[in-house]
């Protein structure tokens, strides 16, 4: 079974999809098209304040051009816990400075913030394998397919 028979042969620890590259645009370009600047520059500020160690990892991200992108991962249940710890902590600040600034008053039902959450996700998620992988942890690929009927 599988097109990868090398799969059980290594411990890995994180699997994620390969990521894509944006051509001629960096991430946080990429993501201020539909959201504006403002909400990833809050994302910034959130890291510095709650989460410093990921700083340089969500820097790199933003300012490159590689995202691991539909928030797909397996992971073994520590680097799991940590990856939702990590994740959730950060949207929900980033959904009270939200409504704190102004910009959106009612998230969960106002449009301004329907696909925020989604884009911030793999933003985060971006940050959280590379700074995974900053710490030596064992991060390995597999592609993805898209079909159409």
């Amino acid at each position: 079974m599988g097109f990868r028979k090398d799969i059980d042969k290594r411990k890995v620890d994180i699997y994620a999809l390969s990521p894509v590259k944006m051509l001629n645009i960096n991430l946080h370009t990429h993501f201020s098209k539909p959201a504006g600047s403002f909400p990833i520059d809050l994302l910034v500020d959130i890291i510095k304040d709650l989460k410093p160690e990921y700083s340089k990892s969500l820097g790199e991200a933003l300012s490159g051009q590689k995202l691991f992108y539909a928030n797909m991962v397996i992971m073994s249940r520590i680097y799991f816990s940590e990856y939702c710890e990590f994740i959730f902590e950060v949207l929900q600040e980033h959904e009270l400075r939200i409504v704190s600034s102004g910009w959106c008053q009612n998230p969960s039902v106002e449009g301004c913030y329907s696909r925020l959450s989604g884009y911030l996700g793999e933003l985060l998620t971006s940050c959280f394998i590379s700074y995974q992988i900053s710490k030596g942890v064992n991060v390995d690929f597999l592609p993805s397919y898209f079909l159409n009927d």
